[in-house]
């Protein structure tokens, strides 16, 4: 016959060993639940999703000026020369312009810190970006800058307006942009939607 006592199950019977087995295993499956409760794992926080470079802009754009690669297409190769007096050089970053020509805001392409502004007479206003792991990002070509020198930028924050230059004069407003560690450079077309880590390591 059983019996609740003190919340342990008691058993009214002659053999005290069955009484002893029932209380045992009451007292076992409680140590093992509390037990396994202790062991429980804290679930793991979700990763903070890690920023992809982007295009520093919004609008619908078109590439005005490749990037030169050695083993480009003979018509990429040519899109990426700029001729400027009777000299000719090769793009290390790309011009981006709008389709309709007109003039747009330019964007961080990344969080990051202004380490520098310049106003030049053949490049046109110059932003520079440092970011995680040594790597900057450039923006020139701008008429102008909305940010200041040591800014903290979020990715996506204005940084200037499109312009135009003197070293690319055939180009409509556009910002040229370059991504590089150093004195390396990328080509940005091939680094967009990667992370600081993917590009540097």
């Amino acid at each position: 016959m059983l019996s609740p006592k003190n919340n342990r199950v008691f058993i009214s019977t002659s053999e005290g060993r069955s009484t002893s087995l029932l209380i045992f295993s009451r007292q076992f499956y409680n140590l093992r639940a509390k037990d396994n409760q202790n062991n429980q794992q804290v679930p793991n926080k979700p990763e903070t999703k890690k920023e992809v470079i982007t295009m520093p802009m919004n609008d619908d754009f078109v590439v005005v000026r490749k990037y030169y690669e050695q083993d480009d297409t003979a018509e990429n190769q040519e899109l990426a020369v700029i001729q400027f007096g009777k000299r000719y050089y090769t793009s290390n970053g790309v011009a981006l312009s709008r389709k309709d020509e007109q003039d747009f805001q330019v964007l961080a392409a990344l969080s990051g810190e202004v380490v520098s502004i310049d106003e030049n007479p053949i490049y046109g206003i110059i932003v520079t970006i440092k970011h995680e792991n040594e790597l900057y990002t450039e923006y020139s070509s701008l008429s102008e800058a909305t940010v200041q020198t040591g800014a903290q930028v979020k990715q996506g924050d204005v940084i200037g307006v499109s312009g135009v230059c003197e070293y690319d004069s055939t180009l409509d407003t556009h910002v040229y942009f370059k991504v590089m560690t150093g004195s390396k450079t990328y080509n940005p077309e091939d680094v967009i939607g990667k992370t600081i880590i993917e590009i540097t390591e």
